[in-house]
């Protein structure tokens, strides 16, 4: 039987997300997508700060609210995947992966992976990433409100151009401090992904290959032999063929 490929997990603004219909298809293996610039986007990968939590009192059913300073978004999990939340806090930085759904008029994401952010240098390098890609989220707001709240056209102008300036200025010093803080973890986990997709391709016979087999095959310290393939996942550079069997994707 031949399986289906896991779609890319896209890096994009929440408002991106919550801003866009969801556009649904009849085909049984179409998912449903959002449009961003001309990209069909139906998983995404974004990283933001829970600022609200519920769970149901049967403990079958758990939300999360995150908000990556353009937007808030909803994460829903029912029955086992709720677990993916139980042991996320409020004000924890998050990294999610998960598919854009979307229900009474609600857009929400359906986590497959959630992991809290231990680093805050990763928050700042994805938001300097989004940055460079989209533009600031908040750019035209805070123009729209000093343009309201400002009758003298000329005061307008001035404010306007400080605040750009100002933008540029911790940008550039925050995208330099952040290079020079994370060269070494990019290094060091760039050997250990491609040493996982190695093993992968070598291990596979169709069937994918056991995760569990892979770590042992692999001899390298567990914790970044799993953060790497997260990030792999998370990427869309290798999926799980069925739960504990991976593959790479094609």
């Amino acid at each position: 039987m031949e399986s289906r490929q896991r779609q890319t997990a896209y890096k994009i603004w929440i408002k991106d997300i919550v801003n866009n219909k969801l556009i649904k298809q009849e085909g049984e293996w179409d998912p449903s997508y959002i449009d961003v610039n001309g990209e069909k986007i139906s998983r995404v990968n974004i990283i933001a700060v829970n600022i609200f939590k519920y769970k149901a009192e049967n403990g079958e059913y758990y939300s999360i609210t995150l908000d990556d300073s353009s937007d808030t978004i909803r994460l829903k999990a029912w029955r086992e995947d709720s677990k993916l939340l139980e042991n996320i806090n409020v004000g924890d930085v998050v990294l999610v992966v998960g598919r854009v759904k979307e229900y009474n008029d609600e857009i929400y994401i359906l986590p497959e992976i959630v992991r809290v952010v231990k680093n805050p240098n990763w928050e700042l390098a994805r938001k300097l990433e989004l940055f460079k890609k989209y533009g600031k989220p908040s750019q035209e707001i805070e123009k729209k409100e000093i343009k309201e709240e400002t009758s003298n056209e000329g005061q307008v102008e001035e404010i306007k151009t400080s605040n750009e300036e100002q933008v540029e200025e911790i940008k550039t010093s925050n995208e330099e401090q952040v290079e020079e803080e994370i060269i070494d973890d990019n290094q060091s986990t760039n050997g250990v992904r491609q040493k996982i997709l190695d093993v992968i391709e070598k291990l596979d016979v169709e069937e994918g290959v056991d995760k569990e087999s892979l770590l042992s095959t692999l001899g390298i310290e567990q914790e970044k032999s799993n953060t790497a393939i997260l990030e792999l996942l998370k990427e869309g550079e290798i999926y799980e063929l069925k739960p504990g069997k991976l593959k790479i994707t094609k």
